[in-house]
């Protein structure tokens, strides 16, 4: 079987592609060259199981593994490129060490990508069994089981999965969704007073 491709970047925007395209040809993954960011740790993973990743950022040339199946894509400021190259993917990997709500997991969902990532900030309000796999910060054999666990999933099951992400960040992260939200808890704090 031929192993997938997963995203690693920064950060982009638009609307989604869920159902749009073939999941198994959909895989990838996005990153900044920060320590924060667990790039460290996903080498390490990526030793154990293999995964085809895309990523976009600057990650110097020093820092880059040699390994099949994995592209460097750089920094890219072309939007209308970014979208295509994350509407390939099917996944986005985010094994950050440390984050709040990273931007970059909204946007992947927003593209109706799975996500695997790290339990840290938001993640746990963004990612669930449902639309993907958390894993310990760090939690190299954890990350090794989520891109195990990536690359057996059918091609439906990354697209139910997209369709999730999709779905949550049209329901829960939009500024409408997050003013609605806000409006009913100080009516429910009124109300209590």
């Amino acid at each position: 079987r031929k192993p997938k491709r997963t995203l690693l970047r920064s950060t982009l925007s638009g609307e989604s592609s869920v159902g749009t395209q073939s999941v198994a040809e959909r895989k990838k993954a996005t990153q900044r060259n920060e320590r924060r960011k667990g790039l460290h740790e996903l080498y390490k993973a990526l030793e154990m199981e293999t995964m085809s990743v895309d990523f976009i950022g600057p990650i110097p040339e020093a820092e880059q593994m040699d390994m099949e199946g994995l592209t460097y894509h750089g920094s890219i400021t072309d939007e209308a490129r970014m979208k295509s190259i994350i509407d390939e993917c099917s996944v986005l990997l985010c094994p950050s060490l440390s984050e709040g709500m990273p931007t970059v997991v909204l946007e992947g969902m927003s593209r109706g990508l799975a996500v695997i990532g790290s339990d840290v900030g938001a993640m746990g309000n963004m990612v669930d069994g449902l639309n993907g796999w958390l894993v310990h910060p760090g939690d190299v054999s954890g990350l090794v089981l989520a891109i195990r666990a990536a690359n057996s999933s059918s091609t439906a099951e990354l697209t139910e999965m997209g369709r999730v992400s999709h779905d949550r960040v049209k329901a829960s992260f939009l500024w409408d969704s997050i003013v609605e939200q806000n409006i009913d808890s100080m009516i429910r704090r009124i109300r209590m007073t």
